[in-house]
């Protein structure tokens, strides 16, 4: 999403509605006895167990910081499971989350026991397919015509439109950025909430080379192409964090220390305020770990974005990636408030 004026120099395209394409259902894959792990790295040599056993395991990561003195966490099959518990005695490890699916099918269900993905009269309550999320932005824009229209980034590798909304006409952009990994369900909402408010297999598989997919590639030059970015968030799931740049250096940028932290502390607050719930600020380089690749470091160095944001939504394992839908509203309540805190304390520092 972009609050912005329109902008004769954008290489987005726009679209007169939020095309849906029609696609082959996928196929449905349980869950049933599927674990997540936290793993603790406390000496060199549990890392090293962790390292050489990943492959044969199956771990499926939800969190990339593998260094000792850190944990992971990871989902595993429940034959892996019992691998892990026969060889990997020497490794430090709980079970955040006993059974996945049973975490995935805990919403609310119809007469026959089936879940129902958009059960309730309100949006927020509940998880949406993609041709819902859609057609909701697409009701969205024809209720609110005069000062939203859709627009496209470009397309991914399927074919799919990079979809957005374009709210406002005033000279100075703010990029909401949600859904960047598939799996992050809670960030569709969160964006989605913003809206409404105002007028790989390989899950870390990086790629071969920088902007070797189309969807990164859509989003860099969309970005570049906006006059005036005062601010780029770049929403994601999870951990409770507001991270600044830099991840690719343990250098920190000029205004760390007179702004971005304060503002990012400012942030923490502003949304604690609303439910209690407690997040961490900092860099990506000190906060999490080392990280090429970041847009929010590509928005600072290469766009030249003064306020380049990236939030880790709810939670901090409890659930991994299976937020309760009966948090997606409260994480977006608190999510608006650190949007509004940030927006009212920007300052030009180009």
């Amino acid at each position: 999403m972009t609050r912005s004026s329109p902008s004769t120099s954008s290489s987005a395209t726009a679209l007169t509605n939020l095309e849906i394409m029609e696609r082959p259902a996928p196929e449905v894959v349980m869950y049933d006895e599927h674990r997540v792990i936290r793993f603790s790295a406390r000496t060199e040599k549990q890392l090293r167990i962790l390292l050489e056993n990943e492959i044969e395991w199956g771990l499926d990561y939800f969190t990339h910081h593998k260094q000792i003195g850190g944990f992971v966490d990871a989902r595993i099959s429940p034959a892996n499971y019992q691998q892990l518990k026969k060889t990997g005695a020497q490794l430090e490890y709980e079970v955040l989350i006993e059974n996945v699916q049973q975490l995935l099918s805990s919403g609310d269900k119809d007469e026959d026991g089936n879940v129902l993905v958009n059960a309730g009269e309100d949006w927020f309550v509940g998880y949406h397919l993609y041709r819902d999320h859609l057609e909701w932005m697409e009701a969205q824009i024809r209720n609110h015509s005069t000062v939203a229209r859709s627009f496209s980034a470009g397309k991914s590798f399927e074919g799919r439109y990079q979809a957005g909304v374009k709210i406002g006409t005033g000279p100075n952009h703010v990029v909401l950025h949600g859904l960047q990994h598939s799996r992050e369900w809670m960030t569709e909402s969160a964006v989605e909430r913003h809206v409404v408010n105002g007028p790989m297999r390989a899950s870390n598989y990086s790629g071969p080379f920088a902007f070797s997919t189309p969807e990164a590639t859509n989003i860099a030059r969309y970005l570049k192409s906006l006059p005036d970015v005062a601010t780029y968030m770049d929403i994601h799931a999870y951990g409770q964090l507001i991270l600044t740049p830099y991840g690719f250096t343990g250098k920190l940028p000029p205004s760390y220390d007179s702004y971005l932290k304060p503002l990012a502390d400012g942030t923490v607050k502003a949304l604690a305020a609303v439910h209690g719930t407690q997040f961490k600020a900092g860099d990506i380089y000190h906060s999490i770990y080392p990280a090429s690749g970041s847009s929010i470091d590509y928005a600072m160095e290469e766009v030249r974005v003064p306020v380049p944001f990236g939030f880790e939504l709810r939670n901090t394992g409890l659930f991994g990636l299976t937020l309760p839908a009966d948090q997606i509203l409260p994480s977006g309540q608190e999510t608006w408030a650190a949007f509004t805190y940030i927006l009212d304390n920007l300052k030009d520092l180009k």
